[in-house]
Formats: structure tokens, C-alpha cells, sequence
């Protein structure tokens, strides 16, 4: 918890400064962010969800009301527990190793 606290943090800070957050797909690549109002948009401009701050941290909701998960420590996360995709920081990606 002290650490979504401090992600949190530093969530705002970036926010300040660059008014969105970016969130990477398993390969590396850019698909969404994180705007100012906390609606997550797809780089082509469509609003695809918004994160609601409840009891146990931030919740991710469809604009039809449909929990979709939760965004924590850096990921967002399916109901299921599947990692949807996250910030540059948090995601790993094999490292190739060429012959």
C-alpha cells in the first residue's frame, strides 16, 4: 500500500508536468494514457475508460459501468489478475539475444 501511495505521488507529479501518462503493452509499445481526469484514452484519441479511486485503491471502469479491474503498482490489472499493461517502469521485456 506505501508503495501505491508513493506511485501515486509521483502519478501527479508527472502529471503536472506532462499532463498524461503513457502505458506500454507487453512488447514495449505505446497503446493508451492516462489523461489529466484520469480517463484512459488509446493513442488514436478514443476514450476506452476512466480509474475511479475506491476503498482499496485506483478501480478502472468501462463508460458503461463494468468493472474492468484495477491499476496498481504501476499495472493495470483484468478482474482476473492478468496485467493488461503499465507504465514504461514497471514493464519487463525479454531480453533478445542474437546468435
Amino acid at each position: 500500500m506505501k508503495f501505491l501511495a508513493v506511485f501515486l505521488l509521483l502519478s501527479v507529479s508527472a502529471f503536472a508536468q506532462t499532463d498524461e501518462i503513457s502505458l506500454y503493452d507487453s512488447s514495449g509499445n505505446a497503446t493508451a494514457y492516462i489523461a489529466e481526469d484520469m480517463t484512459i484514452y488509446l493513442w488514436s484519441g478514443k476514450p476506452v475508460a476512466y480509474l475511479y479511486k475506491g476503498t482499496t485503491g485506483l478501480d478502472v471502469y468501462g463508460f458503461n459501468g463494468k468493472h474492468l479491474g484495477w491499476f496498481e503498482k504501476g499495472y493495470i490489472r483484468t478482474n482476473e489478475g492478468d496485467g493488461a499493461c503499465g507504465v514504461k517502469e514497471v514493464i519487463t521485456l525479454p531480453k533478445f539475444d542474437p546468435l
